[in-house]
């Protein structure tokens, strides 16, 4: 239904852009699709901000040895 009433609209759109003058329906289409493609980047920004950040191995790596050495430590003191 939202196809529909886009392509509805489309030719609505153009019906009315010929019937204006060259300049105004160019300054107008050229709003259009620079507005759609800001809106495009903007969402695609948006989408990447969302999106989970890949561990970094280093810091995964010290992660694990900092582990590694409480639990040596532990039984350490756990033996005395």
């Amino acid at each position: 239904m939202y196809l529909l009433l886009s392509i509805l609209l489309a030719v609505i759109l153009g019906c009315i852009f010929l019937m204006l003058s060259p300049l105004l329906a160019g300054i107008i289409a050229f709003g259009i699709i620079a507005g759609t493609l800001f809106r495009a980047v903007y969402m695609l920004n948006k989408i990447y901000k969302t999106l989970p950040k890949p561990p970094d191995k280093a810091t995964a790596a010290y992660q694990n040895y900092l582990k590694d050495i409480k639990h040596l430590n532990e039984k350490e003191n756990s033996r005395v």
